[in-house]
Parts: structure tokens; sequence; C-alpha cells
């Protein structure tokens, strides 16, 4: 089935409500709408995911079923993940369980997400930041600092967009770390 037929994760939903579920967290793309038409129809709850799915629905019965939705915050998870190589206990090979608890799951009201999903725009953001330690002083590029990191690598190099122009900062292990910073990016540290 495929993950844009609404149909078919409404029959999924229908026969977890038919078997006593009361609430259901679909996370199915198109066809996790469908778990909404099965929650008005079993007058059960679900949960949306990714943005505040109550808003995007059309039928207000339907959205009426959503008690809230919830965010990956991918960010969050990546920035573990490159803690966890730096300190050497990286788990490579496992899939650790992770949740609200741990802080990557957040609720859409104290969450603002920003539709960057793990196989899309976070680790476009999330790596650059972690071999260059960037950290903006001011809004817009203005002022920087990096504090560059291989995080167990050989060698990195890394070209990060501004609105002056880009960034460059090329790693090698055993080397001077080489950084390019174009006119209008004021670089106020290196640590």
């Amino acid at each position: 089935d495929s993950v844009f037929n609404k149909f078919s994760g409404g029959e999924k939903a229908m026969a977890m409500y038919d078997a006593g579920v009361d609430v259901i967290w679909q996370v199915a793309g198109g066809a996790g709408a469908g778990a909404f038409t099965a929650a008005k129809e079993a007058d059960r709850y679900a949960f949306g995911v990714d943005c505040d799915q109550s808003k995007t629905i059309a039928d207000p019965d339907e959205a009426a079923t959503i008690v809230t939705s919830f965010f990956a915050d991918y960010p969050a998870a990546i920035d573990a993940a490159f803690a966890a190589l730096q300190a050497g206990d990286f788990p490579g090979g496992t899939y650790p369980l992770v949740g609200l608890a741990e802080g990557f799951i957040k609720p859409e009201p104290t969450y603002m997400f920003d539709h960057s999903h793990a196989w899309a725009g976070t680790p476009a953001y999330s790596l650059p930041k972690a071999l260059t330690g960037l950290e903006l002083i001011e809004p817009g590029f203005k002022k920087i600092s990096l504090s560059p990191s291989l995080l167990g690598l050989d060698s990195a190099d890394v070209e990060i967009p501004t609105p002056y122009g880009p960034i460059f900062v090329r790693q090698r292990r055993g080397a001077r770390t080489e950084i390019t910073v174009p006119d209008g990016v004021e670089l106020c540290g290196i640590r």
C-alpha cells in the first residue's frame, strides 16, 4: 500500500479501532489522513504529525478527533548523535528508542517546526554545523564564531552558504584548519 492512499490508511486505522485502540498516532503521509476519517467513524481519537493537522483537515468533525500533533525534532537527534560521536560514545549500528522523555518528540504547542525531515534538510544543516562549530553571533551571518572538529574523520571540506557568499572550512588530521570568510561576515573567534 502507498503512503498516499488515504482509503487504505483509513481501513488499517479502523481495524485498530475495532481491536480496541483508543488513540492512533499516524505517521503515514497521505495515508495517515485516513486515520482521522476512521477516528470520526469510530468515535475515537488520533494524533497528528509534522504540523498542526487539526488545521489541515477540511472536515471539522475529523479535525475534532485530533488530540494534538507531534513533531520529531530531527536537529536535536542529529546533534545528539554528533555529540556521542565526539565523546567516543556513538553506538553505531543500533537504533536507540527515543521519544518524548528524551526531548526528540515534542507536542505542537511547544515546538516551532521547520518542515525539515531527516531525509531532507536537517543533515544539510546539522552536519556542517557540527563539523565547523558555527555559531551565529548576529543574525544574517554578520558575526560568527567557529569551533572546527573532525568528529573522528580524517578530513572534511565544508561550504556554508551565506548572504555574502560561502564560508569555507577545510580540515585535515594533523594539519592547520583553513578558513575563508567572505567580505561582510566578521569572524569573531575560533575555538
